[in-house]
């Protein structure tokens, strides 16, 4: 997976019924199915069961067991609330019939006047400009980098992290609990992206910053 374009078709599942889907795996460069896949897919499956006026606006997750990446997931979707303005989804993925994840998804209708609020943080961050890239990184200090990590930083991504801090793993001190990096994802031509896109993007992404 090389762009946004290739991300969106691994993460769209496909319908066996109207509660039932499947989803492929992509080697992450993990022993087992990455994270982020399960978020993704899951949301995606989600969105296949409602209505098109309504964007998800949580998403709390579980993972139990790890899966593996050689076989299919199947992902069942149970309508829990159905109402004018709200639904909520819980998504159940298995793998031989053992749950490997569940979450519960809720989707609200766009709603005018909504209250917005985020936490406010100083911009004390380099621009992207003068950063490596993760890609440039593990190749200008690959000799530095153990042999799994270079391994799982060498496979193309379909985006691009610059981080704002030095690898962890080069250095024999302890260091800060703090990781900050810019992300950007590797366009595509004539891909139109919805909003329902740019959150299974996001949310497939979100588990590589932890890793």
């Amino acid at each position: 997976m090389e762009n946004i374009k290739s991300l969106l078709d691994h993460l769209n599942v496909e319908k066996i019924d109207n509660n039932n889907f499947i989803g492929q795996s992509h080697n992450f460069g993990l022993p087992t199915i990455y994270g982020g896949q399960f978020l993704g897919q899951s949301l995606n499956a989600a969105y296949k069961k409602v209505d098109g006026d309504k964007f998800a606006h949580y998403l709390s997750a579980h993972f139990f067991m790890a899966g593996d990446f050689s076989l299919p997931i199947h992902y069942s979707v149970i309508d829990i609330k159905e109402s004018k303005n709200f639904s909520v989804k819980k998504v159940i993925a298995c793998q031989n019939e053992k749950t490997l994840y569940d979450c519960t998804i809720s989707f609200q209708k766009k709603e005018t006047n909504e209250f917005k609020h985020q936490i406010k943080k100083p911009f004390t961050f380099r621009i992207p400009e003068i950063l490596l890239s993760q890609e440039q990184f593990s190749e200008i200090f690959k000799k530095y980098i153990p042999n799994g990590a270079l391994n799982f930083l060498s496979i193309k991504r379909p985006f691009e992290l610059k981080p704002i801090e030095f690898e962890r793993f080069l250095f024999k001190t302890k260091r800060k609990p703090e990781r900050n990096v810019w992300l950007k994802f590797k366009k595509s031509k004539d891909v139109k992206i919805t909003l329902a896109d740019q959150q299974q993007l996001l949310a497939y992404v979100c588990d590589y910053g932890i890793l």
